[in-house]
């Protein structure tokens, strides 16, 4: 009888026990959990504000090499390249043309070459001992070009020590002996050679069919707006502007239309 009634002391014994155990138990994991959803909270709460702190931090810190002070490292300024001088395409304005006489014989039906003359009446402005002009796809007969008093048309002339070109800005370049007068009125003339091009600018050739189906070769201008240079030496810029005298050969069979009516014609 003692001996049951001890086992069942010792038995009931450690049934208290386990109950006692799983109740700590039970209370650590509340702990713990409770631990976690604070830490958690924390976390959300002052995360952005470290993060701002960082920003700051960093924005302070130097942000390439050469932020840092160092006294054994020497910087130079950067070369700079020199700069290109700006090439003038514009006329010297020491000189202004005042009425040109041109004379251009195409050979439509030939090798498609232009046989002209050009005479100009010019005024100075300012003393100047050069003539520039605009010239493109010509050649220049230098020794016929000559330059005159406008009131005294006969003579050799004054002297050109030298023809130059600039095929950069299109000009054809006549170097005097002597300078020109301010106020003073000459006469430039010259023999030139050009050609009949197919690129639609200046003296340009073209065809068309006529009724019979049968191809009919013409020529044509397009001076606008920097393309008579293309025909015969001038001042070839719109503020230069001056009048004109034009004479145009051609064959019988032929005819010719301009914005001007015809003045003459003579074999």
């Amino acid at each position: 009888m003692e001996m049951n009634q001890s086992a069942a002391s010792v038995s009931f014994g450690k049934k208290n026990g386990c109950y006692l155990n799983r109740g700590v138990l039970v209370l650590l994991g509340l702990l713990f959990i409770s631990a976690i959803v604070a830490t958690g909270l924390i976390v959300y709460y002052y995360a952005p504000q470290v993060r701002d702190t960082q920003k700051e931090e960093l924005s302070t810190l130097p942000k390439t090499s050469s932020d840092i002070e160092n006294p054994l490292v020497t910087t130079a300024s950067p070369v700079t390249p020199p700069k290109k001088e700006k090439r003038d395409i514009r006329l010297p304005r020491s000189i202004k043309p005042l009425h040109y006489v041109v004379k251009l014989q195409p050979f439509i039906n030939g090798n498609f070459s232009i046989m002209g003359y050009v005479q100009i009446e010019m005024e100075v402005l300012e003393p100047t001992k050069n003539i520039s002009l605009h010239i493109l796809d010509i050649i220049t007969k230098n020794e016929t070009i000559k330059l005159l008093p406008s009131n005294s048309l006969e003579g050799p002339g004054l002297g050109i020590d030298r023809h130059a070109y600039d095929p950069v800005r299109q000009f054809y370049i006549a170097h005097l002996a002597r300078p020109l007068e301010r106020g003073k009125k000459y006469v430039l003339s010259m023999n030139f050679e050009g050609h009949l091009n197919d690129q639609l600018h200046g003296f340009y050739r073209s065809s068309y069919e006529d009724a019979k189906g049968e191809k009919v070769l013409l020529a044509c201008t397009q001076f606008q707006p920097t393309d008579a240079r293309r025909a015969f030496p001038c001042f070839d810029e719109p503020g230069l502007k001056a009048t004109f005298e034009i004479y145009l050969g051609r064959t019988e069979n032929m005819s010719s239309i301009s914005n001007m009516p015809i003045y003459e014609t003579f074999p």
